[in-house]
């Protein structure tokens, strides 16, 4: 089980992913479930353990796809980085999926007021 904490103004976000997929033509897949706060679409989140930035691109609650989940939704959440992302690779346009995501790792938002706070650890 992966814990991602989100930190967010005023929101508590928290997000507990239970998985991480990479799909061919989609992307970096989390499969996740709310559990404090508000996540929206267009949201940016810093990866903690690789320190890499990723927009949340699409959210989906029941392979439908919402702009915002909230406490005790279950969500598919496709993180959009501004370059490739391969199993195996060591092109500098590319990053390693299984060094990009670690097993428990951090998010923390990226936007707003909120950018420099430190990552709450459950």
């Amino acid at each position: 089980m992966l814990w991602v904490i989100l930190v967010a103004d005023e929101q508590n976000l928290r997000v507990q992913v239970h998985e991480v997929y990479l799909l061919p033509e989609v992307g970096v897949i989390a499969d996740a479930t709310i559990i404090g706060g508000v996540l929206q679409r267009g949201v940016q989140v810093r990866i903690q353990s690789s320190g890499e930035v990723a927009t949340v691109g699409k959210l989906e609650k029941n392979f439908f796809p919402v702009q915002t989940a909230s406490l005790g939704d279950h969500v598919g959440i496709r993180l959009d980085f501004p370059f490739k992302v391969a199993v195996d690779t060591d092109s500098p346009n590319e990053r390693n999926f299984h060094r990009l995501i670690r097993v428990p790792d951090e998010l923390i938002v990226e936007t707003g007021s909120a950018k420099d706070q430190p990552a709450i650890a459950i």
